[in-house]
């Protein structure tokens, strides 16, 4: 140990850094195995390694998805000496979680207390739930935590979100709400642990604490809330004249300072008929124009970095899903992101300019659609949207209703081998791109998504009927399975596509010319 503590004080945090990191990947980029089709994996084609390059937003980010992993050996290192002491507990108090317990909320407290602790602090997670996501299984029960039913905001724990600021090196805040939601148009509110009205109570003492008179979080630019519903506060809507303008204010002066900001937004999910839940008008609206208007539009200028996840449905082209460009991106997480028109290709190279990093979790190309009730534009590829109409003080996005329940369908012959090129040539300052399956099943896929890598799932191609159940997508299960194999006329069906080999190689030449970039 003594000869240890003679290396250089900065070697020693290189230690204590990788203690406190530990592996970032269990795949060895050098595993010349890692190419090869594997068998026991059916939904898994082939795997193109590309770890994150160490001068990009990864190593910036691990602060925002894992920034302690390795608790128990920092502890026990802290132990060692005087110096690891110190240097320690820079990691160990670098992230605080605070849970919806009051034993949680003494130690919050304790740590704000306590100078030397509460300067190590630059992350707080504040958690409604106990267990905020619960099951993945759409037919399961989602069973709470210890102490999770409950129903209005503890007040410690909104006590808590005002003191916030008073950690003085503050950078990043998430707050993490409960996976389920109903909104008005779905009334369960008996079923669901989270009201509206509790989700807003929150955020509004949230963005206050943010913006406190006397205490105002002033170094915050990184801003990530897990499971936002897919309803907007009222309040951030209305102009002010009969509702909280306090919480419209803090909103506006806490965003104006964010450059990184990650959402996971939670659906609305009609358990007993999930193929229902698209129709489901909040999606719709909130995907088509509250997220760009009221989310995204106040940071549009100055954000850099943005991470947006749809955490039970495909967005992209049913939901329609409207984003501003964003004049110095450099960084672009999707997850669950359907392509299905070039205009969606033509809005990620609208960032060519300034995009260094394109991640793309689950991102899938809906190689068809059939539709009934919603009217569309079949060259365009397209579902037709009523233009924006304001019912009952809020702004509504829907699709227009056909006249007929006639059967309107398209393909789309675009396949990812055509894509990859077009994102190789169309963005020459990438120097990172993923595309992946990510942890979906433990609920960590919007976590971990910085630590993503390419690996060509057969899913990446799928068909939108919405005439079928539970799930309105369609995927292959092996090469003989085909959509619509039920019709007459051949024309109507669509088969598996079959380019797995052209798919890898595109990824692999769009790897192998970001790597030349670094």
């Amino acid at each position: 140990m003594t000869g240890l503590l003679r290396l250089p004080p900065e070697l020693l945090s290189r230690i204590v850094d990788f203690i406190a990191i530990g592996e970032t990947s269990e795949i060895d980029p050098d595993d010349d195995q890692s190419l090869d089709h594997d068998d026991d994996d059916d939904d898994r084609y082939s795997t193109a390694i590309d770890l994150p390059s160490s001068s990009l937003s990864y190593q910036h980010t691990m602060l925002a998805t894992m920034p302690r992993p390795n608790v128990f050996s920092l502890r026990n290192l802290r132990l060692s000496s005087r110096h690891f002491s110190s240097v320690c507990a820079t990691h160990l108090y670098r992230c605080l979680r605070l849970l919806p317990t009051e034993q949680s909320a003494a130690y919050y407290n304790n740590i704000l207390a306590t100078a030397s602790l509460s300067q190590q602090v630059q992350k707080v997670v504040f958690q409604t739930r106990m267990v905020p996501a619960g099951s993945t299984s759409q037919w399961a029960t989602h069973e709470p935590g210890p102490g999770d039913d409950y129903e209005d905001p503890h007040p410690f724990f909104l006590d808590a979100l005002e003191q916030v600021g008073r950690f003085s090196n503050l950078t990043h805040v998430e707050m993490v709400f409960s996976a389920e939601c109903f909104g008005p148009s779905w009334d369960h509110d008996d079923e669901c642990p989270e009201t509206m009205d509790f989700r807003e109570q929150v955020l509004s003492a949230f963005y206050a604490g943010l913006n406190h008179r006397k205490h105002p979080a002033s170094k915050v630019y990184n801003l990530s809330i897990k499971n936002l519903q897919n309803f907007t506060p009222q309040a951030l809507i209305d102009d002010g004249e009969d509702k909280d303008t306090g919480f419209k204010a803090d909103f506006e002066q806490v965003m104006s300072r964010i450059t990184h900001l990650s959402l996971e937004v939670a659906t609305e999910d009609d358990s007993a008929a999930p193929e229902n839940t698209l129709q489901i008008p909040e999606c719709h609206d909130f995907f088509g124009h509250e997220l760009q208007t009221y989310w995204i539009a106040p940071v549009a200028e100055n954000l850099v970095y943005l991470k947006l996840y749809a955490s039970a449905i495909n967005i992209g082209m049913f939901p329609k899903c409207n984003l501003p460009t964003l004049p110095k991106l450099r960084t672009l997480i999707l997850g669950n992101m359907s392509f299905t028109n070039d205009d969606q290709i033509d809005w990620t190279l609208s960032h060519g300019a300034t995009l260094e990093e394109l991640i793309l979790d689950d991102a899938i190309i809906g190689v068809g659609a059939t539709f009934y009730e919603e009217s569309v534009d079949i060259d365009g590829r397209r579902v037709v949207y009523s233009p924006l109409q304001n019912l009952a003080t809020r702004p509504s996005y829907q699709p227009t209703q056909s006249p007929a329940l006639a059967k309107q369908y398209w393909l789309w012959p675009t396949r990812w081998h055509h894509i990859f090129p077009r994102l190789q040539q169309g963005l020459p300052k990438l120097r990172h791109f993923a595309f992946g399956h990510g942890d979906w099943d433990e609920h960590l896929a919007y976590d971990k998504a910085e630590t993503l890598t390419s690996v060509l799932q057969a899913a990446r191609y799928q068909y939108l009927d919405r005439g079928t159940g539970p799930d309105n997508w369609l995927r292959a299960d092996n090469e003989q399975k085909t959509y619509n194999d039920w019709e007459e006329d051949e024309d109507n069906v669509v088969r598996q596509p079959d380019c797995d080999d052209e798919d890898s190689k595109a990824l692999q030449d769009l790897l192998g010319s970001i790597k030349t970039r670094r």
